[in-house]
């Protein structure tokens, strides 16, 4: 994909987002004046549960969370709770991956009264082979967490991470913001979206940086001439260390090799 192509795909999403909200906006009023009359149907049928276990010889994990809160921390044991979550909310291993999904979709109905909160608990020291999050408009925080492989997929939410390691990283920003400090990334393959993505700590290996309409941040540990850097800029600047830079800065042959292609946003790259 080149740059023309990357910028019609993101004003296409920008443009597509302001078109979704203002239907949404739209039928608002008309969907508020049915809360009394359904309201209390919808709650009854499909009710909220709380749940707690714990679990042993996961080696992955899968997590679908649609519009509630996701946490995972680290802890004594390896459990997960939940609370007020739908009826349509699972989580259950099968062998060593353990799978979790917040249950449906987002319901008007609901809109207001608070959302699924799940909690997830590692281990101190636990290290996962994988670990794949899927976040569509909730709100996820992660503090330690550590993976062979690392996915995240983020729609229109919230993420914060703290204090995150991998071997091979993916993440999909998506709509929403993203934050991670205290990162270690190896093989980082990143794309972003509308929103502001940042993330700052160690990113080595051979990494791909395709941006989209919202601001982006590296802001890496280590020394530019660790750094083989290649940047295909698009109609925002793209800059290392407060100076615009395109085509290719670094040392030819470095350990670590970075591509970056620019989309609309600005592209913040700080190591040192």
């Amino acid at each position: 994909m080149n740059g023309f192509q990357r910028t019609v795909k993101y004003v296409a999403m920008a443009l597509g987002l302001c078109l979704a909200l203002s239907i949404i906006l739209a039928i608002a009023g008309g969907v508020s004046a049915l809360f009394g009359v359904v309201g209390w149907w919808q709650e009854g049928e499909m009710g909220t549960v709380n749940f707690s276990q714990e679990y042993a010889g996961v080696l992955n994990i899968d997590i679908d969370n649609d519009m509630g809160a996701l946490t995972i921390r680290q802890g004594d044991v390896f459990r997960v709770e939940a609370y007020d979550a739908r009826n349509s909310f699972t989580c259950r291993q099968q062998g060593d991956t353990l799978k979790i999904e917040s249950g449906g979709g987002w319901n008007p109905f609901r809109w207001g009264a608070g959302g699924t909160q799940i909690v997830v608990t590692l281990p101190q020291g636990y290290e996962a082979q994988r670990v794949e999050i899927e976040n569509g408009a909730g709100r996820v925080e992660i503090k330690g967490l550590k993976a062979g492989l690392l996915a995240i997929e983020n729609g229109a939410g919230a993420f914060y991470g703290q204090d995150m390691s991998a071997q091979r990283t993916n993440i999909d920003a998506g709509v929403g913001e993203v934050s991670i400090q205290q990162a270690e990334f190896h093989d980082l393959d990143l794309e972003t979206g509308v929103g502001a993505t940042t993330i700052t700590g160690s990113v080595t290996g051979r990494s791909r940086v395709e941006c989209g309409v919202g601001e982006t941040t590296l802001n890496i540990s280590g020394n530019v001439a660790d750094y083989s850097i290649t940047a295909d800029m698009g109609i925002g600047a793209i800059s290392l260390n407060g100076q615009k830079i395109s085509g290719s800065a670094g040392t030819p042959g470095a350990p670590n090799a970075l591509h970056v292609s620019g989309g609309i946003g600005a592209v913040n790259i700080n190591i040192q």
